[in-house]
């Protein structure tokens, strides 16, 4: 067993089996492709400071308030959620395109349907057809066309349907390169009191948070980072991993972050926050045109100020959220 696969068994919420063979589930092949960029015990941590073009054309989505697809490559290290309730406890989704291929992407506003939605307009810059939310029998969402036969074992999800929102937004809370486990290098202190911090801000205090086991931490010369947090929804609990080190300052996405940072002092309504981001990628010369970051914006007329996140995988993804202007 190589170091990748002992990775593998480590964590474990994705079969060896259906990583050797990628296109069985959204969660292999993302796993796969996560393993593949993931520096090992003893090695030198390298990353490209360059952006990788995901396959969709990048296009913004504008989508409405929505009030664990077990894995999901996010920040600088894997996002999870162990999907052994339901799967709606996922925090991404496979979707099925208009040329019969598909485009995993990380859940943004708990709504499949619409996240998927979103992803065919940037795919094809036109309106998606009557869209379907199945369980797809392997612990996440699959969203199909309506007139396109369901995959052999998918389960039609409820009309409406959501994912747990609070799951969706802790993951992507913890994951982000802005405020949250990949803003910094975090020792298991620091990064528990954080995780404690975000899972209260979205109502789930009564979780457990797990720090990361020392074997993370020790036997390698490289400085290793508290970066990953595995959501278990049927324990509730967090288990924390040290998987990586610091990010590289000069890629682009960590320029971003730190740019991003500042806008976190300030309480501006979401179309203000929209405006000085899109300043900021045009500053750094990010493009969406180009596919290298997604921006979603979701209002939430509760909210009292905007905010902000980011999280990379394949693409830089900005999800911005917060009231319209007054």
């Amino acid at each position: 067993m190589n170091d990748v696969d002992r990775r593998v068994a480590q964590l474990n919420p994705v079969r060896l089996e259906d990583v050797r063979d990628a296109e069985r589930t959204p969660e292999a092949a993302l796993l796969l492709e996560r393993l593949l960029d993931q520096p090992i015990p003893g090695s030198r941590r390298t990353r490209s400071p360059g952006l990788r073009h995901p396959r969709a054309a990048g296009r913004r989505a504008r989508l409405p308030v929505v009030v664990g697809v077990t894995l999901v490559l996010a920040g600088s290290a894997i996002g999870w959620a162990i999907t052994t309730t339901s799967a709606r406890d996922t925090v991404s989704i496979q979707c099925l395109n208009a040329g019969g291929g598909d485009t995993i992407i990380p859940a943004v506003t708990g709504d499949p349907v619409a996240d998927c939605a979103a992803q065919w307009r940037r795919d094809t810059g036109s309106e998606p057809p009557p869209l379907i939310a199945y369980d797809n029998g392997h612990g996440g969402i699959t969203v199909a066309p309506a007139d396109r036969a369901p995959l052999p074992g998918a389960t039609p999800l409820p009309e409406g349907a959501t994912q747990n929102v609070a799951i969706v937004q802790v993951q992507r809370s913890l994951d982000d390169l802005v405020g949250g486990l990949n803003s910094g290098c975090f020792d298991n202190p620091t990064a528990v009191e954080m995780t404690t911090g975000i899972l209260a801000r979205f109502g789930m205090q009564d979780w457990t948070v797990e720090p990361a086991p020392p074997a993370d931490l020790s036997g390698s010369s490289n400085e290793w980072c508290v970066d990953t947090a595995i959501l278990d929804p049927e324990t509730r609990t967090v288990s924390l991993r040290a998987l990586g080190g610091p990010m590289p300052a000069d890629a682009p996405y960590a320029q971003l972050a730190a740019r991003l940072r500042s806008l976190s002092t300030e309480c501006i309504p979401l179309d203000a926050m929209t405006q000085r981001v899109g300043s900021i990628l045009d500053e750094l010369g990010i493009s969406e045109a180009r596919n290298e970051v997604q921006l979603t914006e979701i209002r939430e007329h509760d909210a009292p100020c905007a905010t902000v996140t980011e999280t990379v995988g394949g693409s830089i993804f900005l999800a911005l959220r917060g009231p319209a202007a007054t």
